[in-house]
């Protein structure tokens, strides 16, 4: 199930950046990209920070679903183990890197894209901070998962899912565009969600959920006061 929707303002209608949607039970967690690999119960999820470093890139020739290799401007100051996130912080994607070079501009990632994005999509260089907290996964997940299901709540902006080879990491939350459109793919597991909205200024909106996993979309729109 895809969630999606838009979050404005309640006094005149207009749109609200980088809203932030979460569920309120932190040991349910939405994020902005589908999981690459399966993973099993009890595998540890560590929640972290990302902190960006160097000159932000783009892609010089276009990324189809499925493939692992991005073709860059420059590779300079890329390193085997950094994290690379393609897209904005909207529709952010993060992967870590495999391998640099031989060719000029060539990186191979640990993992397949889950998404195509086209020539010129930026590429900005993170490194991952020392886990804050951890816990493990309650329920399996399934390559495409959007959501996950942990023993203990977990806080944070990002985590890893510590996997050996399929180890990934993730932005947590959904965050609405300069429109206030926001969206959340390939939600499962969870009978119920509350759904926290909340940006600066603002008093934060609590929505209880019920999914309906019958039906391929709901739309849920937050209007937002001070």
């Amino acid at each position: 199930m895809r969630l999606q929707g838009r979050v404005v303002k309640a006094s005149d209608r207009t749109a609200i950046t980088t809203a932030v949607i979460a569920s309120k039970n932190s040991s349910h967690l939405l994020r902005r990209n589908t999981l690459r690999s399966q993973h099993a119960v009890g595998i540890a999820v560590n929640a972290l920070s990302l902190t960006s470093f160097g000159a932000t890139r783009s892609l010089t020739a276009e990324v189809s679903r499925g493939a692992n290799v991005l073709m860059l401007g420059s590779t300079a100051g890329i390193a085997v183990g950094d994290i690379l996130q393609i897209g904005d912080q909207i529709n952010a994607a993060v992967y870590q890197a495999a391998a640099v070079g031989p060719d000029p501009g060539l990186v191979t990632l640990a993992q397949p894209v889950t998404t195509s994005a086209p020539v010129a999509t930026t590429v900005q260089t993170f490194t991952a901070s020392a886990p804050t907290a951890t816990t493990t996964l309650a329920r399996s997940s399934d390559s495409g998962d959007g959501t996950l299901t942990l023993v203990a709540a977990l806080t944070g902006p990002a985590i890893e899912i510590t996997d050996g080879v399929r180890t990934e990491y993730h932005w947590v939350n959904a965050l609405s565009n300069t429109n206030g459109y926001y969206f959340a793919n390939r939600i499962t597991g969870p009978k119920t969600f509350d759904l926290l909205c909340s940006a600066p200024t603002f008093t934060t909106f609590d929505q209880p959920w019920t999914p309906d996993y019958s039906q391929p979309v709901t739309v849920l729109d937050f209007r937002l006061r001070p």
